[in-house]
């Protein structure tokens, strides 16, 4: 049985004239993409473990940004200090899930004072 290999488009760059393929190109801009979000899954460890969260937190944290697991090799790899723009990333989304938990507790808290009313 033959692989089917995606048949790739072949073209020229100008100031060269060296033949570059568009599917190369593409395959080179996901591994780029893998590795930013390894890099940052590993940052999120480093943030689960300085704020004294379990390491599965690292792992909801970057499911709520990609809407899917970190592959579980990634697991293994040793933590990275975090830089400062996700330091505020995770603030930030910190400080929302805080606020709409308040938010959550004082909406039940208003319909069981309700309820009691409408029993009384």
């Amino acid at each position: 049985m033959k692989a089917a290999f995606p048949t790739a488009e072949v073209v020229e760059v100008r100031d060269v004239g060296i033949p570059w393929c568009k599917a190369f190109d593409n395959e080179l801009r996901n591994v780029r993409r893998e590795g930013r979000r390894v890099r940052l899954y590993q940052e999120l460890m480093w943030a689960a473990w300085t704020m004294g969260r379990k390491i599965g937190w690292a792992s909801f944290f970057y499911k709520s940004l990609y809407g899917e697991w970190p592959h579980w090799p990634w697991k293994e790899l040793p933590p990275v200090a975090t830089r400062e723009a996700t330091w505020r990333m995770i603030r930030k989304r910190d400080s929302r899930a805080r606020w709409e938990w308040k938010k959550q507790k004082e909406r039940e808290r208003a319909e069981r004072e309700a309820h009691l009313i409408d029993q009384n």
